[in-house]
């Protein structure tokens, strides 16, 4: 239910955005720990633009695939600073909040002890999780002066929390284009 309700507000707000035409959308490679494959898609506009530095929100989703555990499916909303370094090229820092949806396969999974004592695997799915995060990025404008038309990558460290009564750090790297 929180799942469907962050993802309700999230397309609320990128259906404000397209009525401003403000909009810019991207579409790249995630990997989680690089190696682990997945896609993101992303709508993003920016909240305060100046000559040199502008404030951008990011509403996105994506997918990875962990070839030896899990798999997970997630949206974040994402608030930062950009600062932009001549015409074609900015760099920022970001922090955003979002939800994982991860799942088990092979035999891995969620298991209990059952009442004669042996342990069964009840479900493959991990369960929802709240999933903080802290990006950075480096871009390249193809079109000079414009966010729009931009090549970046974004080293990303999220925590996935509640994991096993704990907190799982991630890493994940993102290479994409927005346009």
């Amino acid at each position: 239910m929180k799942y469907l309700i962050f993802v309700g507000l999230s397309l609320t707000f990128c259906n404000s955005l397209v009525a401003q035409s403000k909009l810019r959308l991207g579409l790249g490679y995630y990997g989680e720990t690089i190696f682990h494959p997945g896609i993101i898609v992303h709508a993003e506009s920016d909240l305060l633009q100046k000559q040199k530095l502008s404030v951008p929100i990011r509403v996105g989703m994506g997918y990875y695939f962990h070839r030896y555990n899990h798999q997970a499916l997630f949206a974040d909303l994402v608030l930062g600073i950009r600062w932009h370094l001549g015409s074609r090229i900015y760099t920022g820092l970001s922090g955003g909040i979002g939800l994982m949806n991860s799942w088990h396969h092979s035999d891995h999974g969620v298991f209990k002890v059952g009442e004669n004592g042996d342990i069964q695997r009840i479900s493959s799915f991990a369960g929802i999780d709240f999933m903080p995060s802290i990006n950075a990025e480096i871009a390249y404008k193809l079109k000079r002066d414009s966010v729009h038309k931009s090549i970046w990558l974004r080293p990303i460290v999220f925590f996935q929390n509640k994991v096993n009564d704990t907190v799982l750090l991630h890493f994940a790297m993102a290479l994409g284009y927005t346009f």
